[in-house]
């Protein structure tokens, strides 16, 4: 399985950029679990 995520991450060498992961204290709060968002949004 670690092979094919090491290939998955070559095929998309350069293409993909690294986008933040930020976390929300009131949407921890609110479902009792960390909860962390991924910034998609960000690629260009």
């Amino acid at each position: 399985m670690f092979d094919k995520v090491l290939a998955a991450q070559q095929r998309i060498e350069g293409k993909a950029h690294r986008t933040p992961v930020l976390t929300s204290r009131t949407l921890d709060e609110r479902t009792g679990a960390e909860v962390f968002l991924k910034c998609e949004n960000f690629q260009r």
